[in-house]
């Protein structure tokens, strides 16, 4: 039953009524960790300690606001150690960032009504469009965020750099329109025959501005667009990693489109060369044995 699994969830006066556990402060360190913990500890054990609870969960009769639950639960540390779970799956810490670390806010992606999460599958041609970005508000006004969108899978010519599909620096607000885009937003191009390919929303925090000309100037589009996350934290080390965004995609005929009107450039194919079947190798055999029958009989 529901109710007997997330009821550990909820702190209820004696009038049965929510009271909300904040815990956004609980992200800093291990010792506000602890804390949450002990005071979650409480608040289970005063909920199976209240005769009123359980006769509403015997009757069924208790009824759980989930979408406060799950709002609930995306402030704790627990949601955010699975988010770096995640993405150490994916490998976004090895092949992305360089190093990991525990993500501390998240970032609200959309391509219309597809949300992107962590890790979930899109299609291509819906990805062609800008998406929707919502940055979370600064606890610090004296700090800025800074959005990139990388793919580390996309880059053809050197397979330890990312290709760069979007960045806006020295972001003040919540919304993208609060900052500077330096490189517009490129749809995905996973070339055919490459499978799927991870695009990454990243989200940093700082509080200098970052200069405009991160990027070398060149007139090569895939140099401009060549970008290494863990070199840029190198480069500037008071830029710190604070959440990621993730979805995979491959080609379809949008991407030819994209290849062909944005880029300017021939559409990358890879096909799969099929070792030839055992029958096939002996007719090969067999020909090459009656051709060189015919050249030696001419002769």
């Amino acid at each position: 039953m529901q109710s007997g699994r997330l009821i550990g969830l909820l702190r209820w006066s004696k009038s049965i009524e929510c009271r909300w556990l904040s815990t956004t402060s609980c992200l800093g360190s291990r010792s506000s960790a602890k804390l949450e913990r002990l005071e979650r500890k409480k608040i289970l054990h005063e909920n199976q300690a209240s005769p009123a609870l359980e006769e509403l969960a015997r009757t069924r009769k208790l009824l759980i606001p989930l979408d406060k639950v799950a709002e609930e639960y995306r402030s704790t540390r627990q949601y955010f150690m699975h988010i770096k779970t995640i993405g150490t799956q994916f490998g976004i810490f090895r092949d992305v960032f360089g190093t990991s670390f525990l993500p501390k806010v998240l970032a609200t992606i959309s391509y219309g009504s597809q949300h992107v999460y962590h890790g979930n599958i899109m299609e291509a041609n819906k990805t062609v469009s800008q998406p929707n970005v919502k940055l979370p508000p600064h606890n610090d006004d004296n700090h800025l965020w800074t959005m990139i969108m990388t793919n580390p899978d996309g880059n053809l010519q050197d397979q330890t750099t990312e290709l760069l599909h979007w960045m806006v620096t020295n972001i003040s607000g919540t919304s993208l329109s609060d900052g500077v885009e330096v490189y517009p937003y490129l749809p995905p191009i996973p070339p055919q025959g490459s499978g799927y390919h991870r695009y990454v929303f990243a989200v940093y925090s700082h509080k200098e501005p970052l200069p405009s000309d991160l990027l070398p100037a060149t007139e090569n589009l895939l140099e401009r667009r060549t970008f290494s996350t863990s070199r840029f934290l190198s480069d500037h080390d008071k830029v710190i990693p604070c959440g990621y965004n993730l979805f995979q995609t491959k080609w379809d005929s949008s991407v030819t489109n994209t290849y062909k009107n944005v880029m300017k450039w021939p559409e990358p194919v890879y096909k799969v060369e099929k070792p030839p079947l055992p029958h096939e190798l002996r007719q090969d055999a067999l020909r090459r044995k009656h051709n060189l029958y015919y050249k030696y009989l001419l002769l």
